[in-house]
């Protein structure tokens, strides 16, 4: 008899049963999930130490930063930026950054202290959804996921 944990047609089951029964995710499917940032947030948690957004414009209704942003050791001179403000695993920062009409989603690895990922131009309003980030414009309706890489993938909207 075939043991079901050893029998590669049996995994996906068992995987399915363990995922229902203790809330786990399968290998492969696991994501990273979001994690909203207050706009005034101040010394906000990461895996390096508090976070710090410097440069900020004063603006109570809708803040903007010119940088640089910090977290324990690491310093990040990011382009102009403003919210919504997320953390991945308490490692990844998601920030919109923006110039004149044109935004881009870029995501800073505060271990590294480097850009991880960046989004193409998008030209229209962006809010933070429970799971992701979702892009409304005149001609497109778009959620960017994060995957288990916490690279946001784009997806049709709502």
């Amino acid at each position: 008899m075939l043991n079901p944990i050893h029998n590669h047609l049996a995994q996906p089951l068992v995987w399915l049963l363990f995922a229902v029964l203790f809330g786990v995710s399968p290998p492969g499917l696991a994501h990273c999930k979001l994690q909203p940032i207050p706009d005034h947030a101040a010394g906000f948690q990461t895996v390096v130490g508090e976070l710090h957004q410097e440069g900020g414009d004063g603006d109570v209704a809708k803040p903007a930063w010119l940088g640089p942003i910090r977290a324990g050791q690491c310093t990040l001179d990011s382009e102009l930026f403003h919210g919504p403000l997320a953390l991945a695993d308490a490692r990844y920062l998601f920030v919109v950054s923006y110039s004149g009409s044109t935004q881009w989603l870029t995501a800073y690895d505060l271990k590294t202290c480097r850009q991880h990922w960046r989004s193409a131009a998008l030209f229209g309003q962006i809010s933070l959804q429970t799971d992701a980030y979702h892009y409304r414009a005149a001609e497109a309706d778009y959620r960017f996921i994060a995957d288990k890489h916490c690279h946001l993938r784009q997806h049709p909207g709502r």
